[in-house]
């Protein structure tokens, strides 16, 4: 309940500031219709900022004034972030609801134990960006397995989602408002076949179909 209170609190701002600086645009919200009660995994991409988790979060349906259906839409982090020497971050990450993901050579099970239970007990709603780092070029790189083993351990529907234009966005050219940003939400996935890595190649081809 807390991120869901301060989500939509700092909603207005973010959203705002986007649509001033960015020219920010939303495509695609009609495809979420549905899923309000359900829970979801949001793969996004390409990752090419630290602010795109936000960015994302600004890009959810409203009812009214408030996006409250949709939050709090949680985050995946390296658990090692959540420590105080850190100062701030852990406060930011404990009051958006940001989800710990531990290091573990591999072990899927052990790496998104947190995230696999919050999917499983209730209508949750997960951004995770499949590619597991930022893009060096703002191009959509290869993906990780982690989304598909997600979908398997939980049953959730996945709904790829892609960024247009946010490579480079903390430039100073933001600030003079030359940057055009979009969010394209695609169609919901209810199946996907074949292994791990084969269902995360038809993730990461939706994505990619997003953008042109």
């Amino acid at each position: 309940m807390l991120a869901k209170i301060f989500q939509i609190l700092i909603y207005w701002p973010i959203f705002l500031g986007l649509r001033f600086f960015t020219r920010f645009e939303i495509q695609g919200q009609e495809n979420l219709i549905g899923l309000e009660k359900k829970p979801v995994i949001f793969a996004v991409g390409p990752h090419c900022s630290y602010i795109d988790g936000p960015i994302f979060a600004a890009a959810m349906p409203r009812q009214g004034f408030s996006p409250r259906d949709f939050f709090p839409v949680r985050f995946l982090c390296i658990a090692r972030y959540f420590s105080w020497k850190y100062i701030l971050i852990p406060i930011f990450l404990f009051l958006t609801g940001t989800l710990k993901v531990v290091r573990s050579g591999g072990d899927l099970e052990k790496s998104l134990a947190e995230p696999i239970k919050v999917l499983k007990n209730s209508s949750a709603k997960i951004c995770i960006f499949p590619e597991g780092k930022l893009s060096s070029d703002g191009k959509l790189q290869q993906g990780k397995r982690g989304t598909v083993y997600l979908f398997q351990q939980t049953g959730a529907i996945i709904v790829p989602a892609v960024f247009v234009g946010n490579f480079k966005i903390l430039s100073i050219k933001t600030l003079f408002r030359t940057k055009k940003l979009k969010v394209i939400l695609g169609k919901p996935l209810f199946h996907l076949t074949g292994t791990l890595e084969n269902m995360t190649e038809q993730i990461m081809r939706e994505i990619g179909k997003l953008s042109y």
